[in-house]
């Protein structure tokens, strides 16, 4: 992307009895890379899912520097979209997206140019990076703000999900702790209001403990229920 080599992990699912089978892209949050959510990555495929991981720029093997949710990110993202799409056995109306940290404001970024996702779970994202920076608490968060995105606003809000939200057209969960003091829940909260606005299908759950580094390895958690109900099972339940 852009001239830099971007890591990816493919692991091809088994359908869940159902043939072609759903796909999903995974993105890591701060501070991780692809590598490390090959455990929650087996679990999804043993559901049925085939699973593109990606390592965003700078992290893993995917070349530098970082960005906070800039267009070589979220070029990423879009390329594990194309190449999961790509993979034999995958049915491509059945296709969802699950980021966390920074890497939940990308896809989420991404969900709002790609509609026909079939749903997308956002775990822990930074929805507002203006508002991060002007009155988050993590002196860590806002200089990366600062440092990807530079020190101009109109780049931040560029950055914004919430900018975006009336452009998300499948169902979206949003999983936040409340203790969440880097990007506090009113973020989320707000978020989920904008996009339950524009008459989007959106849950907000609130989880202790639901982090910005890495995604829980949870198989009966609500982020792979959701994924089982909105994704696996979707034309079975007729969505």
């Amino acid at each position: 992307i852009a001239g830099r080599a971007i890591e990816m992990v493919r692991i091809n699912g088994t359908g869940g009895g159902l043939h072609p089978g759903p796909g999903l892209v995974l993105v890591h949050g701060n501070l991780s890379h692809a590598r490390r959510m090959i455990p929650i990555a087996l679990d999804l495929v043993n559901l049925g899912f085939s699973v593109v991981l990606v390592s965003l720029p700078g992290y893993g093997g995917s070349a530098g520097p970082t960005e906070f949710a800039g267009p070589v990110t979220t070029g990423a993202i879009e390329a594990a979209l194309d190449t999961l799409a790509r993979m034999s056995g995958v049915d491509t109306t059945r296709i969802g997206l699950w980021g966390v940290g920074h890497g939940a404001t990308a896809a989420a970024l991404v969900a709002a140019r790609r509609p026909s996702l079939a749903g997308v779970v956002l775990t822990a994202g930074i929805y507002d990076p203006e508002a991060t920076e002007r009155d988050g608490k993590s002196a860590a968060i806002r200089d990366l703000i600062r440092r990807d995105a530079g020190k101009d606003p109109t780049a931040w809000r560029q950055r914004s999900p919430l900018e975006r939200a009336a452009s998300l057209a499948m169902p979206v969960l949003l999983v936040h702790a409340p203790e969440d003091a880097t990007a506090p829940i009113a973020q989320a909260e707000a978020y989920e209001a904008a996009l339950r606005s524009n008459g989007t299908h959106v849950k907000l759950v609130h989880e202790r403990g639901a982090g910005r580094f890495s995604i829980p390895d949870d198989t009966h958690g609500p982020s792979v229920i959701f994924l089982r109900d909105r994704v696996l099972m979707r034309h079975v339940l007729g969505q």
